[in-house]
């Protein structure tokens, strides 16, 4: 995935950074930070779907790290991504 700075975001809307994170946060009901986490877990998820690994998934999405990958996932959806794939997989199957 491209890196945006959010520097370079707020810079491009004529508001310094601080405000652009406020009115995010107004409008969204997430921080940027949060919201970024969630996009990045449901395109996990999709690859999942399609049978992807978990580590490549992770990796595809922009996780640096496996396991940051596995405790973000598991935290959002509920379940770890190993074990979603596994049940996506079983309910294709049914």
């Amino acid at each position: 995935p491209e890196e945006l700075p959010l520097d370079r975001v707020a810079e491009r809307c004529f508001v310094t950074k601080y405000h652009l994170c406020h009115l995010f946060k107004a409008e969204t009901g997430f921080t940027v930070g949060e919201y970024i986490q969630r996009l990045r877990v449901s395109r996990a998820a999709a690859l999942l779907r399609e049978g992807e690994s978990v580590q490549l998934a992770g990796e595809r999405v922009g996780f640096a790290s496996c396991g940051n990958f596995i405790r973000v996932f598991t935290r959002l959806m509920g379940t770890s991504p190993g074990r979603y794939g596994k049940l996506q997989k079983q309910s294709q199957i049914l």
